[in-house]
């Protein structure tokens, strides 16, 4: 079986200090009630770890005021590698 209709796409990098993921949690916490949290995650700034280089990324939760250190993450062969904070794990 062939696919006739398969289509071509450019390929985006994940890590890139230009974008900002912004997302929403919906977590029940009662019969009919629910709390939204909203989150932000962007790359700034960049790191050496093993003398290989790492963007930064930051996470802003939105009830607090800016943004704190979440992971160091970098990509190669489209593929994403990250060592997280220490408070993340």
């Amino acid at each position: 079986m062939f696919l006739t209709n398969a289509q071509n796409y450019e390929y985006i990098p994940l890590v890139n200090e230009g974008y900002v993921w912004s997302y929403c949690d919906v977590v029940k916490v009662g019969i009919d009630e629910y709390d939204l949290n909203y989150s932000q995650l962007k790359f700034n700034g960049d790191t050496i770890i093993n003398d290989i280089a790492y963007k930064k990324l930051f996470k802003h939760d939105c009830t607090s005021s800016g943004y704190f250190y979440i992971a160091s993450m970098r990509e190669e062969n489209k593929k994403v590698y990250a060592i997280y904070s220490e408070k993340q794990q």
